[in-house]
């Protein structure tokens, strides 16, 4: 174990001479037998992560290249490293040595998924050249996400505007139901926002109802709502529930926006949802006493019952984060 350590320490470190005279020192050396046991990765996944090119060239061409995409404990291989990590010469030397471009990890992840994951434009390139490569654009993993939604999520926009210029599915949606304007108004993403708007209705729902315009009230950006609704999302719309946006806003603690959907949009205070929940019951079940001030001002009715007879104080004081 020592010696394993020391090794990997080495390929960490980015060792290359220490690393070629194992080879002379003790012929039965293999980098595959060399692992952390934990998470079984090998000195070719560390080599991967730290962007140790020659070392990745050397192991591959000195030893047993068919393991270019051998498995660590989350059956990541070594590509799955270099994408995820952002070390693009790593990626095409593995690649060069027969690496499955579209390799799947734990959880149905590709080199490329995890790409896009990051916001640094290092990143960028990585994405671009497995594309190059034939690695599959719409893939799904076990939540049905694929790359659009995962970039849909990242503040870089360069990621979706490459993916939408790759002529992407854009209608393709999660086991929940959920497209890439979903997510991007959740994340608070504007620009992404921006990009998808002319490709996917914003009135589309999901499996619990909700629209973009109610994610973009969850997600608590107000340039994002307002984008929205300049680009026709029905502000009306009550999800599953029985919840509109100024439920969700209540429910989120947003005072900003619940001046605006009342003042501005004409909201009422008092509706209520499947279960006889109006706004004030939302922001009191979450102790939000602000919230609970400004829609009582509005003219919430604080007598109001639900379908289990209960008013909004019922609620509020039983709940452990209430101000007063």
């Amino acid at each position: 174990m020592n010696n394993n350590v020391s090794v990997l320490s080495d390929i960490c470190n980015g060792n290359m001479s220490q690393i070629k005279s194992l080879k002379y020192e003790d012929p039965s050396f293999h980098w595959c037998e060399i692992y952390y046991p934990k998470t079984k990765e090998t000195c070719l996944h560390k080599a991967a992560q730290f962007g140790h090119v020659e070392i990745v060239d050397y192991l591959l061409t000195e030893f047993s290249p068919k393991h270019v995409d051998i498995r660590n404990i989350d059956n990541k291989t070594p590509l799955h490293e270099g994408a995820q990590f952002g070390k693009l010469e790593c990626v095409k030397m593995l690649l060069q040595h027969g690496a499955e471009i579209n390799a799947i990890k734990r959880s149905d992840w590709t080199p490329l998924m995890l790409a896009c994951t990051k916001e640094d434009d290092c990143y960028v390139e990585i994405v671009q050249y497995l594309l190059d490569k034939g690695a599959i654009l719409n893939f799904q993993n076990k939540d049905g996400w694929t790359s659009l939604h995962i970039a849909a999520r990242n503040s870089n926009p360069s990621f979706l505007k490459m993916l939408l210029n790759k002529n992407v599915n854009v209608n393709v949606k999660t086991k929940n139901q959920r497209n890439a304007l979903h997510i991007a108004a959740l994340h608070g993403n504007l620009k992404n926002v921006e990009l998808l708007i002319s490709h996917i209705n914003p009135n589309e729902i999901d499996s619990s109802g909700n629209t973009s315009f109610h994610e973009a009230v969850l997600g608590g950006e107000l340039e994002v709502v307002n984008y929205l609704i300049k680009k026709g999302a029905n502000i009306n719309v009550s999800n599953n529930a029985g919840a509109n946006a100024l439920h969700l806003a209540a429910g989120q603690g947003l005072s900003n926006f619940i001046h605006l959907l009342v003042n501005t949009y004409g909201f009422d205070v008092n509706t209520k949802d499947s279960n006889g929940y109006t706004p004030l019951h939302y922001a009191t079940r979450k102790g939000n006493y602000s919230e609970m001030k400004i829609l009582i001002e509005l003219g919430s009715d604080i007598h109001q019952l639900d379908h289990s007879d209960k008013t909004a104080y019922d609620y509020f004081i039983k709940c452990p984060s209430n101000n007063l």
